[in-house]
C-alpha cells in the first residue's frame, strides 16, 4: 500500500472509532410520553432568534399571549430559539414556558400541557456553552406522570454520552389513555 493512502485510512478508522465511543441506549430510552385525547394540540414555535438585541420582554409577552390564544396541548420549539443569547434569555424563555404550560395544565385539570425543544443551527451561538440550554430545560424535566406535583412541564430527553449525533435526540410517544 502506498504511503499516501495509509494516512487517509488511519484517519478513516480513527474517525470511526471516534464515533462509535459512547454509550448504546436502547430506542425506548429516547422516548417520552403524553396523553393524547381527541382535538389535542401542537403550537410549534419556530426561528424566534431570542438574543442579545432582542426586546426581550415584548417578545415573551407575544409568545406568552400566542400560547393563551392557542389554547395548545404540546408547545414545541423548533430550531433556532437562540441567536447571540445569554444565559439569562435562555432562562427567562424556559421559565416562560414552564409557568405557560403549569397555567394551561391548572385550567384544564383533565390533561397536562407541555412543551419540547429542538435546536437549529443558531441555538449554539451564544453566550454559553454547548450543554446550556439542555441543562437549563432539564430544570423543568420531571419523570411522566408527575408533572403537576412537581411544577415541571417539560417533554425532553438528552444524553451528553450517547453515541448519536447532536443535541435534543429523542421521541414524544402520544398515547391514549
Amino acid at each position: 500500500m502506498k504511503k499516501s493512502t495509509i494516512l487517509p485510512l488511519i484517519l478513516l478508522i480513527g474517525a470511526c472509532i471516534s464515533c462509535s465511543k459512547g454509550i448504546n441506549y436502547s430506542v425506548e430510552e429516547y422516548r417520552t410520553t403524553m396523553k393524547f385525547h381527541d382535538n389535542f394540540k401542537v403550537m410549534q414555535l419556530t426561528d424566534l432568534h431570542f438574543g442579545i438585541e432582542s426586546d426581550l420582554k415584548l417578545q415573551l409577552k407575544f409568545i406568552s399571549n400566542s400560547i393563551d390564544h392557542a389554547d395548545p396541548d404540546l408547545i414545541i420549539l423548533t430550531g433556532d430559539n437562540f441567536m447571540f443569547g445569554s444565559k439569562g434569555i435562555v432562562e427567562n424563555l424556559m421559565l416562560t414556558l414552564n409557568n405557560k404550560c403549569k397555567e394551561l395544565t391548572a385550567s384544564h385539570p383533565e390533561r397536562i400541557t407541555k412543551f419540547a425543544v429542538t435546536f437549529g443551527n443558531h441555538d449554539n451561538q451564544g453566550d454559553y456553552h454547548r450543554y446550556f440550554i439542555n441543562e437549563t430545560i432539564l430544570k423543568y424535566v420531571t419523570k411522566d406522570g408527575n408533572e403537576t406535583k412537581d411544577h415541571k412541564y417539560a417533554a425532553f430527553l438528552d444524553y451528553e454520552n450517547d453515541n448519536i449525533f447532536g443535541l435534543t435526540n429523542y421521541f414524544i410517544d402520544l398515547v391514549d389513555d
